[in-house]
């Protein structure tokens, strides 16, 4: 199942723990931050979960637009 394979890699992530400590920040949505920011994912990991979940996922070209993305402005 993808959603546990993405479970499991995303919690070997160090920040794993910071990032679900966020309001509505899940294993799932936050392995798709670390990946679309590159926060710290290696590029094997991240290309698995491109793969997995069938999109290539990029990085932004500013925190404002992260911040959009995320819904926070």
């Amino acid at each position: 199942d993808t959603d546990k394979l993405i479970t499991t890699v995303f919690r070997t992530h160090p920040d794993a723990a910071i990032i679900e400590s966020l309001p509505g920040l899940g294993p799932i949505l936050g392995a798709e931050f670390l990946t679309a920011t590159n926060g710290g994912v290696s590029s094997s990991i991240g290309a698995d979960i491109g793969a997995d979940v069938g999109s290539e996922l990029g990085g932004f070209a500013s925190s404002g637009r992260l911040a959009s993305y995320a819904g926070l402005v």
